[in-house]
């Protein structure tokens, strides 16, 4: 059996207004996302939250799901969506951009900084990053979490 060469980079950046996510994405083959179930298709997701929540009563957590197709009239064209519930999902409205490469492609995604949750009330706080790559044609998961600060 042939063993499977993964090849991912990542990149977050940051600033008052939004928080920034690209990759480096190593994938053969672009799977859709079922329009009832985006989660069986390739996408790369990041999830945030803040390590200290401003109020313990309250969830902080944010998770963002970048679709490389799926969008537009040829279904080639990346899209953004976030849950809104378990088992629910909704497209929204972040900028995303797509560039195809030799044995893969590039994302990238800003994420405006009011959509996610508890950004505007801890500048300079650490948060809880959680990064993941699907992909669906290859059967794999790549995944990376940690602690970052994001200062402005």
């Amino acid at each position: 059996m042939d063993r499977l060469q993964v090849e991912h980079t990542y990149f977050l950046s940051w600033n008052e207004q939004s928080v920034y996510l690209a990759g480096d994405i190593s994938d053969s083959h672009l799977e859709h996302p079922h329009k009832d179930w985006p989660w069986l298709g390739d996408y790369l997701s990041i999830q945030l939250s803040p390590v200290e929540p401003p109020d313990i009563r309250s969830d902080y957590t944010s998770a963002f799901f970048i679709y490389p197709i799926g969008e537009g009239a040829d279904q080639q064209q990346p899209y953004a969506a976030q849950w809104a519930a378990p088992g629910s999902h909704r497209q929204i409205p972040l900028q995303v951009a797509k560039r195809l490469r030799p044995g893969g492609y590039t994302i990238e995604a800003r994420i405006p900084a009011a959509a996610v949750a508890g950004f505007e009330e801890s500048p300079g706080a650490a948060w809880n990053i959680k990064l993941m790559y699907q992909n669906v044609n290859e059967i794999y998961q790549t995944k990376w979490d940690g602690i970052v600060t994001l200062l402005p």
